[in-house]
């Protein structure tokens, strides 16, 4: 699990993009990071699995292409990273993502489950051919469905925010085979089945804050 968004990066600037010694991890985590991808790979590990918290594939969009917020900002790093992974034939690399308010397949991004929706124009495969799923109205979740052969993800869609609901809808699902580097679609591994009963309107959670 990496940290993106404060102890490493550097100052947004998109204009700095591409500068060589451009930090977004920072140095310490991002050898951290080389060394445990090559530590998975002398173990024999059939995934490595980077959860992090912005998109990391090059992103065209009406704003993600000059986003200093996300890895298109800190292309360098990204270079360096993607050229240690492919130098180093580190294999079954998949990247989790959240915090983008949406779904899409180039990483695996999440979606949000109440934050409010973003939709982004110029931003589906057409200007990405690389993506493989784009949604960025639907809240809901993914489950993630990991074996040594394969890594499989499906997104889930909840058809209201505003009423209290616990239906969710199935709406997509990808996999991809061990070794083969691309993502194709699938069906629902399993029907989500013994669903917890909705807690009671009445009852309040309290978080106690030190």
């Amino acid at each position: 699990m990496l940290d993106t968004r404060i102890f490493g990066r550097e100052k947004l600037d998109a204009s700095a993009s591409n500068e060589p010694e451009r930090q977004l991890l920072g140095l310490e985590q991002e050898n951290w990071l080389y060394l445990n991808l090559m530590d998975g790979k002398n173990r024999g590990a059939a995934w490595q699995v980077l959860g992090q918290q912005v998109i990391l594939a090059p992103f065209m969009g009406a704003s993600a292409t000059n986003s200093g917020d996300i890895w298109n900002g800190y292309a360098s790093a990204r270079d360096r990273l993607l050229d240690y992974i492919d130098n180093n034939d580190i294999k079954n690399t998949v990247v989790l993502t959240g915090d983008y308010h949406a779904s899409f397949a180039f990483d695996v991004v999440c979606p949000a489950l109440t934050s409010l929706a973003l939709p982004e124009e110029n931003s589906g495969p057409e200007a990405n051919p690389h993506q493989k799923f784009n949604n960025q109205v639907d809240h809901g979740y993914m489950l993630l469905d990991i074996t040594e052969q394969a890594f499989g993800c499906e997104w889930y869609y909840t058809d209201t925010l505003k009423e209290r609901n616990d239906s969710t809808r199935f709406a997509k699902g990808l996999v991809t085979q061990t070794s083969t580097n691309h993502l194709v679609d699938s069906s629902q591994a399993r029907a989500i089945m013994d669903s917890p009963a909705l807690a009671s309107k009445d009852k309040a959670v309290a978080v106690k804050t030190v």
